[in-house]
């Protein structure tokens, strides 16, 4: 019983520790820390490894930071994972991060419809 307790709380600590990261990321993101929000990022795919490919909330912030740090390549292909996750799971972003990714697609010069 105790084991299965631990064990629970180590896996609760693991998520809590992954969705910190992100959340440390978009802070930093949200106060212009882009090159800290780009290493905190990192360290969440390093940490999660490639699961961050299907993690849309993850593309969308690691490419609004490519893009703030005026990396569009990089930007438009994490923005385009981002856009696929979204089109396969509409419930993945809120309307303000939805609204986030569409102006930063924009400003690839994508139309709103288009994948890639």
């Amino acid at each position: 019983m105790i084991v299965s307790i631990v064990a629970a709380c180590s896996a609760f600590a693991c998520a809590g520790a992954g969705a910190t990261g992100v959340g440390a990321a978009i802070d930093a993101y949200d106060q212009g820390r882009y090159p800290e929000a780009l290493t905190a990022l990192r360290r969440v795919e390093r940490a999660r490894g490639s699961a961050v490919v299907n993690d849309t909330r993850y593309a969308l912030y690691r490419g609004l930071t490519e893009l703030a740090l005026g990396n569009a390549p990089r930007a438009h292909v994490w923005l385009s994972m981002a856009k696929e996750g979204l089109a396969r799971h509409p419930e993945a972003l809120d309307r303000f991060d939805r609204g986030r990714l569409d102006a930063a697609w924009r400003s690839l010069g994508k139309m709103p419809t288009q994948l890639r």
